[in-house]
């Protein structure tokens, strides 16, 4: 979890200075959607609709539950150490 905090970190800093960032694993999909729903949870969105963004832009994504849960566990640990 502490991995993917400081990526998010990277992330939403470099997004919200404009800047164009690929995000991408080895198939593409799963490790991949879940940095990219946990970028935009970081950013305001709900789990449920990050993850339907992505999905819409790329069909099949962060389709294993436990990626699912791990975003939601995500969510908790972003917002108890970075208060909007």
């Amino acid at each position: 979890m502490d991995d993917l905090v400081k990526n998010v970190e990277l992330l939403v800093d470099r997004i919200k200075k404009g800047r164009v960032i690929l995000v991408h694993c080895n198939g593409g999909k799963g490790r991949t959607g879940l940095l990219v729903v946990s970028a935009l949870v970081a950013l305001g969105l709900e789990v449920n609709d990050a993850v339907q963004v992505i999905r819409d832009a790329r069909p099949g994504m962060i389709q294993n539950p436990v990626q699912l849960i791990y975003a939601r566990a995500f969510k908790k640990v972003w917002f108890q150490s970075h208060r909007l």
